[in-house]
């Protein structure tokens, strides 16, 4: 018997889903897609895109979403639904009742906790703790990482999420350029890297600002996709700032490459702030592949990326997400031969002690629980 892993998710107020089956799979996504824009278009005709008109459109997107999810899936028997975040998961609460299959709750992070610029509104707030509530009915409940596992634990008696760190393993794969020779710097350049999502809210433009406070062979370099407009306003700002010649933005790299490239750079940047609601709850998937490159990481106290790094000590943090703090951490870690060298020992020593293998026997030791049947080996390419 084959598993059928349904996962549902809405990201940032754009609504995506990704049903995965054997067959029709991209015409499935195809109708989401094409669904997803006709109900955004014909909401923000009808109610207006701006201020507090955007609640009742959102909502609409959102339970249209739910009934399309219904919809498409109507005549399929999964044997195990799985949702992702809290906006998505009464749609696979629901499916996994109308179909009598096991349900799995895959708490990658609080939706609830996130940087909003505007607060959840009353009905929003409720929709998010009623979902939250429905994981106590899933099988199986999944934390991205113990910090969120603790903070459900204490929220919902009886909930035993189950932690399942996305780990990435050191991969020995010739990268696919020269990090220097790409961007033209002399061998003594300090390349600084971050690797993720180009966004507001990520201690980006502090990370630029930073740049002017340290010496003239350090270098900033930010990889990963991002809105062209954000990307240019970036470029502007390390312009104006005099220091656009040690700023760089690279496009992002494919999966197994990733890790190659970041292990060409001398320190990996996690700059995003405890003001960001999901940084006191998330590892984030750079830590781990700076981890498993094994560069130091430079990340913010008071976040759980900065618990890490200070608990395992492979790294240092800044105080706060401002310019001159991140400057002065960076400084202080090449300040000592004597720390570096003891960072990099306990880089290699983590890095061996997280590593997928055991996160997948995990895994697939609670699959086989709740499915009462054998699991076959899960990679990470499998788990999104």
């Amino acid at each position: 018997m084959k598993v059928n892993l349904y996962y549902a998710k809405i990201m940032t107020g754009i609504v995506y889903m990704k049903i995965f089956v054997k067959t029709r799979l991209q015409a499935v996504i195809g109708q989401v897609e094409r669904l997803n824009s006709r109900l955004v278009t014909m909401a923000t005709r009808a109610i207006g895109s701006g201020g507090i008109f955007n609640r009742p459109r959102r909502l609409l997107d959102i339970i249209m979403f739910w009934v399309k999810v219904i919809y498409l899936t109507r005549k399929l028997n999964p044997t195990l639904v799985v949702g992702h975040d809290l906006y998505g998961f009464p749609a696979a609460w629901l499916l996994a009742r109308l179909r009598g299959s096991k349900l799995m709750y895959d708490a990658v992070e609080m939706t609830f906790g996130r940087f909003r610029i505007r607060p959840p509104g009353i009905l929003s707030r409720f929709l998010l703790r009623r979902a939250e509530g429905l994981a106590k009915t899933a099988d199986l409940v999944l934390a991205g990482d113990p910090f969120l596992a603790n903070n459900l634990t204490d929220r919902y008696a009886g909930l035993d999420p189950v932690t399942i760190l996305n780990i990435v393993d050191s991969q020995h794969v010739e990268p696919a350029f020269n990090l220097r020779d790409c961007l033209e710097v002399n061998p003594e350049a300090i390349i600084s890297l971050y690797c993720g999502l180009i966004s507001e809210q990520r201690g980006l433009k502090e990370a630029i600002k930073a740049v002017t406070f340290m010496p003239e062979n350090y270098v900033l370099v930010l990889m990963g996709h991002g809105r062209q407009e954000y990307r240019r306003e970036l470029s502007q700002l390390a312009e104006n700032l005099g220091v656009g010649h040690r700023f760089f933005l690279l496009d992002p790299v494919t999966h197994n490459q990733v890790v190659p490239i970041c292990q060409q750079a001398d320190l990996g940047l996690n700059p995003i702030s405890s003001r960001f609601g999901n940084s006191k709850n998330v590892l984030t998937n750079k830590l781990f592949q700076y981890l498993a490159a094994q560069i130091p990481i430079v990340g913010v106290k008071e976040t759980a990326v900065g618990t890490f790094i200070e608990h395992h000590e492979i790294g240092v943090n800044s105080d706060s997400c401002n310019a001159r703090d991140i400057a002065a951490a960076i400084n202080e870690l090449h300040r000592s031969d004597g720390r570096q060298k003891r960072i990099a020992e306990k880089l290699k020593a983590v890095s061996l002690q997280y590593n997928w293998s055991e996160q997948a026997e995990t895994l697939n030791h609670h699959l086989d629980r709740i499915l009462d049947r054998e699991h076959p080996n899960i990679s990470p390419q499998n788990i999104s």
